[in-house]
């Protein structure tokens, strides 16, 4: 299985990125926290602006230069087809899998219900919508995770795609460098630079792409979330200018097709109130300079899902399903309001239309009880992130060994027939028997003793009681909640069912672990090769056991926790399937423009071949991996098909369904 050309086998690209890592997480948590200064004090975008320059005919060079509305990009039918996908970069198997399907010139798609099936051009135009890597953007992530899986499905440079690029928040972290540096070499006066058949002409992290019956793509680049500095709001103000110039007799009104980075529209307002300000900051430019938009398509959230409202005649789709890890649809609201047109328009998730002509229904993907199932995949939480449960075994092994050696006070009290006024915790949980264990005649009196015992514990035991406090702190704090109460109650309660599942793991390792059946033989068995030393092993049977079964037991609350939250109360939802890391129910758009129309295609593609079923191909795909089994794209939506005429402006006419 060794690539010819690099004479690296498929084995050796990444896997789905371990987003509960313990090292990747502490790497994460540094970048977060950095990566604001760079934006703040070195944003990339002041830099690209200024070698352009402010002057009135520079802004307005600017403005023109990706005008492809005179070049051959129709087919036969005068059709231009344009492709957009993002989040991509994380596994091999799921990136390569969806570049495999976006290279390709035709693709023979499923219709959704039928046996039926269409062919659907390749886009001479494509967009790649954001968070091309992950986790972080470093120039050996973009190499193993994007650029050698590209390079290879698109390694026909017979067939150019003319590609643009937008970056998410996980190309910001690093200032925005390397993003600069793989996909804005024409600043630098390289006209040339491409990766296979895919071609870089863009100059900034942001464009207007100007295409044929006055079809436009914009992609606005809004960081963090944060804002929209000044050089790209006077850059598409340029280009709204252009829009406002007297058009000839029978040229068709100017279209615009926003692309955004993040979804702002299915996010919590706390969470997207920046990404919503600056979509209709963009919004506003495009209809003040007279034009329509007649769809805003996004990646961020890895899925397919769209929003339609009936009023205004257009659709608020996310499309993220490029090849990074699955997230769920069952937490997404039926209804919206988001604000457009200088007022909040309603916009239904309930938009696809149903099977034999039924009701609507929820225009997502993967479906919602397919979501909902998928989060039953958190009760396995350890095996599936057993570095994360191994950390999590550890703090329960360290709490547990300062638990039982604390004194407390205990009343009637013997071991041995000596009295004890204060035992240690390890000698009446472990030792006590009936004159120092637990008191009570029911199991409910047993526990409430436990509860004392323990509470005393914390207190005597200062270092248990601040790693105790801590950690409660800490769940309180990763609670996902609105309301400070919730985040209380929930972190709270998680900490608890922590605490108690240390203290019956420890019982149970003591009095029904290794050391209770095999202790003896194992002391007579090492003691002629270690003397007294031989003892330590007790300590260390006992500490393999709390740490090992600590992160299994502690992994499965854990993914309780997750699995609860995410499938019963839409929070979460981000944590349950990053832990998951699924590379299935990929999706991206391929869309079709005419004079007065667009039609969007979202074409899914239910499962990605795994590791295993990749064999290096012969003949045409000379070079390139194919998969054992066929890739079978399908129709997960749609075709939406959009009226420009029905599309409403300012004082303009209501629209109607696109899929009238």
């Amino acid at each position: 299985m060794a690539d010819k050309e690099t004479g690296q086998g498929v084995f050796t690209f990444p896997y789905m990125v371990r987003w509960f890592s313990p090292t990747l997480l502490a790497n994460a948590a540094v970048r977060a926290a950095v990566s604001p200064v760079f934006g703040t004090f070195a944003d990339a975008r002041s830099a690209q602006a200024n070698v352009d320059g402010f002057a009135p005919d520079e802004l307005r060079a600017a403005a023109r230069r990706y005008d492809y509305s005179q070049a051959a990009l129709a087919d036969e039918q005068g059709a231009v087809w344009v492709d957009y996908l993002a989040d991509t970069g994380d596994g091999f198997d799921s990136t390569y899998a969806m570049a495999s399907l976006v290279a390709q010139p035709s693709l023979s798609v499923s219709l959704r219900g039928s046996k039926e099936t269409v062919v659907l051009p390749a886009g001479k135009i494509f967009i790649l919508g954001g968070d091309q890597v992950y986790p972080y953007p470093s120039r050996e992530e973009y190499r193993d995770r994007f650029v050698r899986p590209y390079e290879m499905a698109f390694s026909d440079i017979t067939l150019p795609r003319i590609t643009f690029v937008l970056p998410g928040n996980h190309d910001w972290y690093d200032g925005l460098n390397s993003f600069d540096f793989l996909f804005c070499q024409a600043r630098y006066g390289n006209a040339d630079g491409r990766m296979g058949s895919l071609y870089f002409t863009q100059h900034r992290s942001y464009f207007a792409v100007r295409l044929p019956y006055n079809w436009w793509i914009w992609g606005a680049d809004i960081q963090f979330s944060d804002y929209l500095d000044s050089g790209q709001t006077r850059y598409f103000q340029a280009v709204a200018d252009i829009m406002m110039q007297p058009r000839q007799p029978g040229e068709p009104e100017h279209k615009v097709i926003l692309c955004a980075a993040v979804p702002g529209w299915q996010y919590e307002e706390r969470e997207a109130h920046a990404a919503n300000s600056n979509m209709r900051i963009v919004a506003e430019i495009v209809e003040n300079a007279g034009a329509k938009v007649c769809s805003v398509v996004s990646g961020d959230a890895h899925h397919y899902s769209r929003y339609f409202s009936k009023q205004l005649g257009i659709s608020l789709i996310t499309a993220g399903g490029g090849g990074a890890f699955l997230h769920p649809t069952h937490q997404l609201y039926d209804s919206i309001k988001y604000r457009w047109l200088g007022g909040d328009q309603d916009f239904s998730l309930k938009c696809r239309a149903g099977a034999a002509g039924g009701a609507p229904e929820a225009a997502v993907y993967p479906s919602r009880p397919a979501s909902f199932w998928l989060t039953w995949g958190n009760v396995f939480f350890p095996f599936w992130n057993y570095t994360f449960a191994t950390l999590l075994g550890t703090l329960y092994w360290l709490m547990t060994w300062m638990y039982s050696q604390t004194p407390v006070a205990r009343a009637d009290c013997s071991i041995g027939g000596q009295p004890q006024g204060r035992p240690l915790v390890e000698d009446i949980l472990v030792y006590g028997g009936q004159s120092c264990g637990l008191k009570g005649a029911t199991l409910a009196a047993k526990i409430n003793d436990l509860i004392g015992i323990s509470l005393q514990a914390g207190i005597y035991q200062f270092l248990l009681g601040i790693l105790g406090l801590l950690m409660l702190t800490g769940l309180i704090m990763y609670a996902d909640a609105r309301a400070r109460w919730k985040k209380v109650l929930m972190g709270t309660v998680h900490w608890l069912v922590h605490l108690s599942a240390m203290v019956a793991l420890y019982m149970a390792v003591n009095h029904f672990g290794y050391w209770k059946w095999f202790g003896d033989g194992t002391l007579r068995f090492f003691s002629q090769y270690l003397g007294q030393s031989a003892n330590a092993l007790q300590t260390a049977a006992y500490m393999l056991q709390m740490i090992f079964g600590g992160g299994i037991v502690a992994g499965f609350v854990w993914g309780l926790y997750l699995f609860i939250s995410c499938a019963f109360f839409k929070r979460h939802w981000n944590d349950a399937f990053s832990a998951l890391r699924s590379p299935d129910y990929k999706n991206f758009l391929r869309l079709k423009l005419e004079r007065d129309r667009l039609t969007i295609y979202p074409i899914g593609l239910w499962r990605t071949p795994t590791r295993v079923e990749w064999r290096l191909g012969k003949d045409a795909t000379a070079g390139r991996y194919v998969p054992l089994t066929k890739l079978s794209p399908e129709l997960i939506d749609g075709p939406i098909v959009v009226e420009a005429v029905n599309i409403a402006a300012r004082g303009g006419p209501e629209g109607t369904s696109p899929n009238a």
